[in-house]
């Protein structure tokens, strides 16, 4: 045999050696050594030197192979699933020493590396028996420690220990005391071990002695004996720990500290198997530096002794985890050689160990564990805990996984789990049971703790979006025995098909985490002969599913950057005339005041810069006053809202067109903007001009010119400097320093606009220096003795003079030129100094500590002795002084500036700061560390205060703690825990590694609370990387998400107060795209608060107006929602007062509304609201008012394309859309401000339905085609709401059912529910009479939340169930769901409400919010005439309409009604609108509106009427009530004097013929004129899946379609991102040969989607019906309608006689739909005015604040005069229109639609194409992700996939048209890349495209030798593409590319995640797929295809 295959054989074993694959090389050696045996047989003995040669090489090969025998059997590791055999020699058995699961980091791989995820698994070890081997099936097991994932591999290690020794002399009796231990190793038994057990009458000792060098090693080998560890057990005590096992067990005893040890043997009870006890001791060597502690042992006592033990970071009170009844949060403790820790969880709590680590760290240092950078092993606990826990770690744990390293440290994660929680398992035998958790509760076994056998299945369900953890408390069904067999519980996830069984696990322990809200339980005992055997007890909880909760998924995370506008304010074209000045200096300021809709325009003289030194809005304190600032006028600062006239130039256009609400006056408009300005030299005029400009890099002389400009080097061209210049400016000694800012344009890493600077730093002896960390590499510094100003970014502004002599000025640029990039430029003088300005002495040497620090010996507060949060400090810094705000206690607190404002006393002095003073807040923009340092030295007016100088500053401050009380650790954000929910009190949660931030992370904590508790978020310190140059967190960012509201951080930010919550839940989500070195990550402090009554909790960014604010936390910048108002108390008549929070009253802080009687109650008033004060500070002030906790002031908001706004109500309150408008404007000029003159579309329903009844939503603008403003895109969504309480203490409940219980005496509101609710409750019929309790009051009612049956079909009246609304003489009828609205408001009357409900009722009931509301006395309710013997009956008056309607069976034409203020046709339950019997309503736009007569012209003033599309639509009749005045809120709450409605009829399925199954066929060409499409079995609710079934007009007809929905009632969709994920049903219909989407789920109401464009138009339907559980669901019904594009008709000018007219226009139709005959219909209804319709009607703008008089014309005089008039009018009109279409049809395009409304509705013109989306409803598409224009195409290719070659994925989208194609890939740079670059090109050319151009666009090598045979390949390839293609190919090269995407000049985009390179490389030449890649695997990637017509533009 040739030895040539065995000596490979043996190199590949030695080369697996070195690479510690050890069983492969173990099964190499062994095969090697086989080979070599036989060939040393076949060597001839002559050649004796060779045969050595070979043996001895064979026994090197056997003893290596023997050693890692040894060394695999010691360790085991196994993928898993897999079988896993430990063996042991003879008379040696196994002790398993650790047992884990592992996650491994590396995918593939099967053993332990450090970073990897590993759970302790001993639970899943049964080796018990006295075999040399045990045999261990390691099964894939969930993991819910390491977020759900499944583990890689199983991690044994293992001893093997004698049994017996040869020698007896060495085999010891436990209960014999009398013989000493001598050996130095030596087996201890129980009295008969292991045959004859013995009961023992009493403990039996034994004590082992060892001198102080050496130690004992133990063993417990085999232990069988009763379970009850109180009577039988075994105890070891060493000095630091006793151990105590009883039961059946084998344990390796860790680590003992002590020379001498006691073992304790005690045995009460017997059994036939029983055996007894056997242990295993040898004595070694102590290792030098073991740290244990001196301490002696004793015995454990017989009777358990208390301990009492606090643990550490606790307090005496109770935690918020024991309030709420759950399991704490998962805490850690860390313990270093010699540490110890005591574990106590509270009463009725015990601990359950969850991670017990021993780490190894490279430096052999005590280090913070990280399990990525440390070798670990982990652990089962070294004892059982039960509510309390003593740790220590003597600094011995040999670690032979780590190399046989001691460990440096150990680690132990621990919950404190509840035993005494509800029972939610019934005490029965079952076959199904269902169990549903609210929130935890106790499972346990039928009859335990007794073994029955039964075989159960529990399906257990907790809240859709929440998951269940599943806890042991007990399983015990096996004897101790893991395998199960019989006996066993399993847990099913039935998303996952995944099954896990448990038979034994007697600790406390996390077994499971779902990854759904739906968990099958099977339990299923078949031998109860089990003795030691109880059953299962279980603790089980819920919780919200963690942020990126993947249960053993990837996930993939997607960062979208939301495209931002900018725009360029206007420049005059004609600036005023120039002068110029002989001298130059600064000229004086000037002031001027802007009106609404006036324009300044101002240009300096020659020479100068225009600058703004100050600007406010105001608002006039009265009406009479002229458009100027008069003093008391209300105002708001507007200096950092303005965005013109920022650069050095000397001219300014500035506007005030858009208005503006101001929060701090009560969100009314600002009539005027008032600015101060002056002109500053900017350069000299002349070469003999006194002003001298001065390089500030040219030299370093001083400059002592009076006045002069300093600029970088060429300004304004930007130049770097690289190293820091410096020029000092000397002054005159009685002369303060002026300096004008005329422009700085450098590089900044803080965005913000400011007038501040972003840093200061004070220089006073005795303050630490300020550490700054912004403006870091460019800088301009403002230096003087005392103070040095730091700016960097983009600004123009004046600073304060400088009391000094002498400042220094230094500058800085290193980082490379941009767009914006100049320089500076600034403007000095020497100027007067002013009399008030004090310049006391010399800064340099005064030290303000001297008065302000507090004295040594004087105490802590208690808020710094406990480190807690302070409450609010303050400082009052008068005129020339100076002051330090500063925290104790030095690096423990950080300081926060919550408020700061200048007062003028009025007298001159200083005083305390009072109301009587006028004020004015500033930003002082100071950067704190623990202390600040401010001086007031330089008087400053105030512009808000006559321009009169402030006499003080006061400065609100907080001390933040930095660190935890009693060394407690902060939590990781990253860390690994068994549950992401932290129910503490108080805490911190830090990022990775904090200080310093390092590698990817993507990770989630939640804190909850009990629910009357809110949180108080503050920043400690945070530092990640800055927003990216559209503002956005595109790497890393901290999120901070309460289930409403969303703060998404990152940069520099400073301490503040960032949140506090609307709810009791916070999430912190943080995401890290990219290792970014610098960063220090963040560290948030976190703490509970009562919940205050109307406190608001906003994050930043909330205010009235549609600019941005800084986030700032005083209640007058929180939009009017979200404040508390306040009346009575001292509140000022015809002032609108609000809540300050938190207060001081009594000595005691605040945060929300007192309860108790309010400081000056009146002594005649019994019922009061809560109260608040008017300021921070009662006890100062004085000032106090009630809370008014009913339907709070609105707030209006105008959201930009592509941003979101978050709209929020306080704790207790729900949403109420007043307004959804998607607005553009008119001259087509984008801008996010309202204007009363834009172009509104109403979507209210859609921001409804996500909106409306929730505490808060997140609102998205998408752009939206706007078919009313002629088809332009939205540019903003303007939405006005309020808010409802939903569930406040404080407001009484009434039973509707229940006339006993009713308001009285001063009862303001109440809610007004049906019984049981929100519980079903039937058989009902229940009127509840609510009686104003005053004169001249009125009633509001608003629903809260309605859920009554609703009809069967369409059409139909309420059957289940009936509301029935009695007020002001009119009766309503409802039924069905609603949204929170305003259901009524009556006029000084009473409302019935009447509720029946039928056995058959399946919905929740209803609840309503009502208020009284006193109306003055002077106004008088209109006088409505009735017929005084009229019965108030619900039988509806019949309404003449013909049986059988010209247009039968088909859509009717659109119907326009008006109704005039106050309309009678409804009174009595009259329907006023109605269709034809079979016939039902879709409403496509109403409105209340305000004009000079009853009907609708352009420049009215309107409001939505969203009640009516409510009401209405989807009903047959349906009685619309205009009796009472509405205001309308956006026009200075004028009434209303009429109601546009505009509707049309559309048929039922009674009628139509033609009803169809949509999914039936893929393609269906629609036929005849009009049908329904509905889903199967509708209305019945079938799970179906329907893909792109194709919908076309016949073939070669004229015809468009027309789409309406009749019905939807499917799945909700996501409650968080509004999107449709479950059931949907999803329309792309074409429009001149493009397809746009329409997303539907939900319940939605009757309406128009969309109609085609084209004749070739082409719709596709899919839809998705999957819900489990649809219970009432009914699916879907469409409606279609064919109409021809030649349909032309015309609205004539009519006059009638009616109070509500209604103008329809029929399209009768023949058989043949060739022909269309054209009628005009006018009803007429006798009543006594006149009512004008122009002919044209135009509703697609929608003005305000027009005529606000009451009165309108009901003039009834009818002539013929004026009948004769309007007929010429008509016939002119008519001939006019005619002319003008034939003018039209001569265009080339023509759009179909125009603005106006008969245009929009009753005109349809003939058109060859359309350029834009039709959508012909007004109100729009109910797209509930707010997406038209988009085209979004992804692919997902697996890892491994094949089929998947260029040509299949390119060739479709290169169609003919493709001439040139931009391929963008950063590595096309290798020769396998360049080589799919070509192959790429390869399928180009193939394809029908006509390629002429290629180009790339990639980055080259790093290696020079690499990068220049890189392009010499492309420079080839481009050669090749022109000889033989004639194809141009052009390389640009780009440093820093990363974005992968290919282009193509039809307009597709192609985005690849990995490029061009996603194919995994072929394993040789000659392998399949190596040239054809469709059979080339693949690696995993995204393919996103886009069309650039489809997409968002991102400028």
């Amino acid at each position: 045999m040739s030895d040539t295959a065995a000596i490979e054989l043996l190199k590949r074993a030695v080369q697996l050696d070195g690479e510690q694959k050890y069983p492969d090389a173990l099964t190499c050696y062994s095969e090697a050594i086989r080979m070599l045996l036989k060939v040393v047989k076949e060597i001839p003995m002559s050649e004796e030197r060779k045969r050595t040669a070979y043996q001895q090489k064979i026994t090197e090969c056997m003893d290596r192979a023997e050693k890692l025998k040894e060394f695999i059997e010691q360790k085991k590791e196994a993928c898993v699933p897999s079988n896993i055999t430990l063996r042991c020699p003879n008379n040696y058995v196994i002790v398993v020493r650790s047992a884990s699961h592992g996650v491994a980091q590396i995918s593939n791989t099967c053993s332990y590396k450090p970073g990897d995820c590993i759970v302790d698994s001993m639970n899943s070890i049964s080796c018990l028996t006295d075999s040399t081997e045990c045999l261990i099936y390691a099964t894939k097991k969930l993991l819910p420690q390491c977020n759900d994932q499944y583990s890689s591999y199983f991690h044994i290690e293992y001893d093997c220990i004698p049994i017996s020794m040869d020698d007896t002399s060495k085999e010891y009796n436990i209960c014999q005391n009398s013989t000493e231990i001598t050996s130095d190793h030596g087996i201890i038994r129980s009295p008969g071990y292991p045959t004859q057990f013995q009961l023992t009458s009493f403990e039996c000792f034994r004590f082992i002695h060892v001198s102080d060098d050496k130690i004992i090693r133990l063993w417990l080998t085999d232990l069988y004996i009763d379970s009850n560890c109180i009577n039988d057990h075994v105890y070891v005590v060493d000095n630091v720990q006793t151990y105590k096992h009883c039961g059946l067990q084998r344990y390796a005893y860790p680590y003992l500290c002590s020379s001498t040890i006691i073992i304790q043997y005690l045995v009460k009870n017997i059994f036939k198997d029983y055996r007894g006890m056997r242990m295993y001791f040898e004595i070694v060597n102590r290792p030098v530096n073991d740290n244990c502690p001196k301490l002696t042992v004793t015995p454990v006592p017989s009777t358990t002794i208390t301990v009492t033990t606090i643990e550490p970071g606790t307090t005496t009170n109770t935690p918020i985890y024991v309030l709420l009844g759950i399991a704490s949060p998962t805490r850690s403790f860390q313990l270093c050689a010699g540490e110890s820790y005591t574990i106590q969880c509270p009463m009725n709590y015990v601990i359950a160990v969850i991670t017990n680590i021993f780490g190894v760290t490279s430096s052999a240092e005590c280090e913070l564990h990280d399990a990525s950078k440390h070798c670990v092993i982990t652990t089962s606990p070294i004892f059982l805990c039960g509510q309390t826990c003593f740790y220590m770690y003597p600094g011995n744990q040999l670690i032979s996984s780590c190399n046989n390293t001691i460990a440096a440290y150990q680690y132990v994660e621990y919950q404190c789990i509840p035993i005494k929680t509800p029972l939610i398992s019934p005490n029965t035998s079952c076959s199904n049971i269902n169990i549903h958790i609210d929130r935890n509760g106790q499972f346990q076994s039928y009859n335990y703790p007794k073994l029955t056998n039964m075989n159960c299945t529990y399906h257990l369900q907790t809240k859709p979006g929440y998951i269940m953890h599943i806890y042991a408390l007990d399983i015990s069904l096996n004897n101790y025995n893991p395998i199960c067999q019989s006996n066993k519980m399993s847990l099913i996830e039935t998303t996952k098909n995944q099954t896990l069984d448990f038979c034994e696990q007697r600790t406390n322990s996390l077994i499971y985490s779902s990854c759904s809200n739906q968990l099958e339980l099977h339990y299923m005992v078949m031998n109860d002969l089990q003795l030691y055997s109880y059953g299962i007890k279980l603790y089980i909880e819920s919780q919200a599913q963690p942020f990126g909760w993947s249960c053993g998924e990837e996930t993939l995370t997607t960062l979208t950057n939301p495209t931002i506008i900018q725009t360029t304010p206007t420049i005059p074209s004609k600036p005023t005339s120039i002068t110029s000045l002989s001298i130059m200096t600064a000229l004086d300021p000037m002031k001027y005041d802007i009106c609404y809709n006036d324009t300044f325009i101002h240009t300096c003289p020659y020479g100068f810069t225009f600058m703004i030194l100050n600007a406010f809005y105001g608002v006039k304190n009265q009406s009479l006053n002229k458009c100027e600032f008069i003093q008391n006028d209300c105002t708001q600062e507007a200096l950092l809202t303005i965005t013109q006239c920022q650069t050095d130039a000397p001219n300014c256009y500035l506007s005030y067109s858009n208005k503006r609400r101001l929060a701090h006056c009560l969100d009314k408009y600002a009539d005027y903007l008032h600015i101060t300005y002056q002109c500053v030299p900017s350069f000299p005029i002349s070469s003999t001009s006194n002003l001298v400009v001065y390089d500030i890099c040219d030299t370093n002389k001083q400059i002592t010119d009076i006045n002069g400009i300093v600029i970088s080097p060429n300004f304004p061209s930007y130049q770097q400097t690289n190293k820091e210049c410096q020029r000092e400016i000397l002054g005159i000694h009685d002369r303060a320093l002026k300096i004008w800012i005329n422009e700085l344009a450098i590089s900044s890493n803080t965005p913000v606009k400011s007038d501040k600077p972003d840093f200061i730093i004070y220089k006073t002896n005795n303050i630490e220096q300020t550490f700054r960390d912004i403006c870091i590499d460019d800088y301009l510094i403002i230096n003087t003795p005392h103070i040095a100003y730091i700016y960097c970014g983009i600004r123009k502004l004046s600073l304060e003079p400088i009391c000094t002599t002498s400042v220094i000025i230094q500058y800085k640029t290193t980082s490379a030129s941009n767009l914006f990039s100049k320089g500076f430029k600034f403007y000095f003088e020497w100027i007067e100094k002013p009399m008030d300005i004090l310049c006391i002495g010399n800064p340099s040497t005064y030290n303000p500590l001297i008065s302000t620090t507090t004295p040594i010996n004087e105490p802590l507060p208690i808020w710094a002795q406990n480190l807690e949060v302070s409450y609010v400090l303050s400082k009052q810094i008068c005129l020339g002084t100076m002051d330090t705000l500063q925290c104790p206690r030095s690096n423990d607190y950080v300081l926060f500036i919550r408020n700061s404002i200048y007062g003028v006393t009025g007298t001159g002095f200083c005083e305390i700061p009072s109301f009587s003073h006028c004020l004015q807040e500033t930003s002082l923009s100071l950067t704190c560390t623990h202390s600040c340092f401010l001086e007031y030295i330089i008087p400053k007016p105030l512009s808000q205060c006559d321009n009169q100088n402030a006499d003080y500053i006061k400065i609100e401050y907080e001390c933040i703690p930095t660190r935890l009380p009693n060394h407690e650790n902060p939590i990781d954000i990253c860390a690994s825990t068994t549950t992401d929910t932290i129910a503490i009190d108080k805490g911190m949660i830090i990022s990775p590694h904090y200080p310093s931030l390092s590698s990817t992370h993507s990770c989630s904590k939640t804190i909850e609370t009990i629910p009357n508790k809110l949180w108080m978020i503050y920043i400690v310190d945070l530092f990640l990387e800055a927003e990216d140059e559209y503002g956005d967190c595109t790497h890393t960012s901290l999120t901070i998400y309460d289930g409403k509201d969303k703060r998404i951080i990152c940069g520099l930010q400073q301490p503040e107060l960032v949140l506090i919550s609307c709810s009791n839940i916070v999430q912190f989500n943080f995401i890290s795209n990219q290792q970014a070195l610098g960063y220090r990550g963040f560290k948030i402090y976190f703490k509970t608060i009562d919940v205050p009554i109307g406190w608001s909790c906003i994050p930043s960014g909330f205010t009235t107006t549609s600019t941005t604010a800084q986030t700032s936390l005083s209640t007058t910048v929180l939009p009017p929602s979200l404040q508390i108002v306040a009346y009575g108390g001292t509140t000022l008549h015809g002032s609108r007062h609000y809540c300050q929070f938190p207060f001081i009253y009594q000595g005691k802080q605040y945060t929300n509304c007192i309860s108790d009687k309010p400081p000056h109650a009146t002594p005649d008033q019994t019922v009061f609201d809560p109260w608040c004060s008017l300021t921070h500070n009662h006890d100062i002030d004085d000032q106090w008012g009630f809370c008014d906790i009913g339907v709070t002031d609105s707030t209006i908001y105008s959201i930009c394309q592509n941003q979101l706004q978050t709209i929020q109500c306080l704790p207790g309150y729900v949403i109420d859309i007043l307004t959804a408008d998607y607005a553009t404007k008119q001259d087509g000029t984008i801008s996010c401000n309202y204007n009363k003159n834009d172009c509104f579309q109403s979507d209210a329903s859609t921001i409804e339905n996500l909106c409306s009844g929730k505490t808060s939503c997140t609102v998205y603008h998408y752009a939206k085609t706007l078919v009313s403003c002629q088809n332009r895109l939205s540019t903003y969504l303007h939405i006005d709401y309020t808010c409802i309480p939903n569930d406040i203490e404080t407001i009484m409940t009434y039973d509707i059912c229940n006339n006993d219980s009713k308001p009285s005496g001063d009862i303001r509101r109440g809610f007004l529910i049906s019984p049981n609710f929100p519980n079903v409750k039937n058989n009902i019929n229940c009127i509840y009479d609510l009686h104003i309790l005053k004169p001249h009051q009125d009633i509001y009612l608003y629903i809260i939340d309605m859920d009554l049956d609703a009809p069967n079909l369409l059409g139909q009246s309420c059957i289940n169930d009936r509301l029935i609304i009695r007020a002001d003489n009119s009766v309503t009828e409802w039924c069905g769901r609603s949204y929170t609205n305003l259901l009524l408001k009556t006029c000084h009357a009473s409302v019935s409400v009447q509720l029946i409900r039928t056995s058959n009722a399946k919905g929740r009931g209803i609840k309503f919010y009502f208020e009284f509301r006193q109306r003055s006395p002077n106004e008088i309710c209109e006088e409505i005439i009735t017929p005084g013997t009229t019965q108030q009956t619900l039988t509806t008056l019949p309404t003449t309409i013909p049986s059988r309607p010209d247009y039968f069976p088909d859509p009717s034409p659109y119907l326009i009604k008006t109704l005039c203020y106050p309309d009678v046709s409804a009174l009595f339950g009259t329907n006023n609108f109605q269709c034809p019997s079979d016939y039902i309503i879709v409403i496509h736009r109403a409105f209340y509106g305000k004009g000079t007569e009853c009907v609708y012209t352009p420049g009215d003033c309107t409001n939505e009427a969203e009640n009516i599309y409510r009401l209405c639509s989807g009903k047959q009749a349906c009685s619309v009530s205009f009796l009472n005045t509405f205001y309308l809120s956006e026009c200075g709450q004028t009434i209303a004097n009429y109601l546009f409605v505009q509707y049309q009829c559309l048929p039922t399925s009674i009628i139509v013929s033609n009803i169809n199954d949509i999914c039936i066929n893929e393609n269906n060409q629609l036929s005849p004129i009009s049908g329904i499409l509905q889903s199967t079995s509708y209305p019945s609710y079938t799970q179906t899946q329907c893909i792109n079934i194709t919908l076309s007009p016949p073939e070669n007809s004229n015809f468009i379609i027309y789409m309406y929905l009749l019905d939807l009632n499917i799945d909700i969709p996501d409650v968080q991102t509004g999107n449709c994920t479950n059931d949907y049903l999803l329309l792309s219909y074409q429009c001149n040969h493009k397809f746009y989407d329409i997303y539907l789920c939900g319940i939605r109401q009757t309406e128009l989607l969309f109609d085609t464009c084209l004749t070739t138009d082409k719709i596709l339907v899919s839809y998705n019906l999957t819900n489990q559980n649809p219970q009432s669901k009914r699916g879907f019904s469409l409606l279609y309608h064919l109409l021809p594009t030649s349909i032309k008709t015309t609205l004539p000018s009519t006059t009638t006689t009616t109070l509500s007219t209604t103008m329809t226009t029929s399209i009768s139709r023949s058989s043949s739909m060739s022909t269309t005959t054209l009628q005009s219909t006018v009803t007429f209804s006798s009543t006594n005015s006149t009512t004008k319709h122009p002919a044209e009607v135009d509703i697609s703008t929608k003005p305000t604040n027009h005529n606000p008089n009451n009165k309108f014309l009901i003039i009834g005089i009818i002539t013929g005069v004026i009948v004769v008039l309007l007929c010429l009018i008509v016939i002119i009109y008519y001939r006019r229109r005619r002319s003008h279409s034939k003018t039209i049809d001569e265009m080339p395009l023509q759009n179909r639609r125009n603005t106006n409304l008969d245009q929009n509705f009753i005109i349809v013109e003939s058109i060859e194409k359309r350029t834009s989306i039709p959508v012909a409803a007004l109100r729009g598409p109910a797209i509930s992700s707010f997406r038209i224009k988009t085209y979004h195409e992804q692919i997902q290719i697996k890892d491994g996939a094949i089929g998947n070659s260029y040509e299949k994925i390119f060739s479709r989208f290169l169609d003919e048209n493709v001439t040139e194609i931009i391929v963008q890939d950063p590595y096309i740079r290798a020769y396998h890349q360049i080589t799919n670059f070509l192959r790429f090109c390869e399928a180009a050319i193939k394809s029908p495209a006509k390629i002429k151009q290629i180009t790339l666009i990639t980055s080259t090598e790093t290696n020079e030798q690499t990068k220049k045979i890189q392009i010499e390949q492309l420079n080839e390839f481009k050669e090749h593409l022109r000889k033989t293609h004639s194809i141009e190919l052009i390389i640009n090269y780009v440093t820093g590319l990363h974005d992968r995407e290919i282009k193509l000049n039809n307009g597709w985009i192609i985005k690849i995640g990995r490029g061009l390179d996603f194919y995994k490389p072929p394993e040789c030449k000659l392998s399949i797929g190596y040239y054809d890649l469709d059979l080339r695997p693949c690696h995993q990637t995204t393919i996103d295809i886009f069309h650039t017509e489809r997409i968002q533009s991102s400028s």
